[in-house]
């Protein structure tokens, strides 16, 4: 610690400066990658995204809410009465709306316990990714920086050595 005190006491201008722009570069850095930083909440979300996609297209289940959006199209509930109430729900089990609803929230379900377990062995490995790049981000502008500052201060001493 003593060390470290002893080097920033003795520190020119230039590399104040550079320590002071790289600190706060630290603080955008940090807030930059929070925002996106990986999340058991953020990644199950993203895939539940997916989801019904998977369900519909890949795994082929029955969409419940199309089959109920086809009954509401047969039968609008302008003033509903008693027959079309009762064709309306004919019309559901007619097309086994909730076998199909009942199969589709097992199927969802299990999809989301495969999803949870994915990103459970997943996670640690995306958020040391997210960590590394939070480093990379904050690191290379700092060194580009320092380097720039060198680079800078030895043509000056070019020109300083000419008078």
């Amino acid at each position: 610690m003593q060390r470290i005190r002893q080097l920033i006491q003795g520190a020119n201008g230039w590399q104040r400066l550079w320590l002071v722009l790289t600190s706060l570069w630290l603080f955008g850095t940090v807030a930059i990658i929070s925002f996106d930083f990986p999340t058991h909440a953020k990644s199950l979300e993203l895939l539940l995204l997916r989801a019904d996609e998977i369900l519909f297209s890949v795994l082929g289940i029955e969409d419940p809410q199309r089959i109920k959006a086809q009954c509401d199209r047969k039968f609008p509930f302008a003033m509903p009465d008693t027959q079309t109430m009762v064709e309306y729900v004919g019309c559901l089990k007619e097309n086994r709306y909730e076998a199909v609803q009942r199969m589709y929230r097992e199927q969802r379900a299990q999809l989301q316990r495969r999803m949870e377990r994915q990103i459970d062995e997943t996670l640690p490995l995306e958020q040391l990714k997210a960590v590394g790049k939070g480093l990379l981000l904050w690191l290379v502008p700092a060194f580009a920086l320092y380097g720039l500052g060198l680079a800078v201060a030895w043509v000056r001493r070019g020109f300083q050595r000419d008078v």
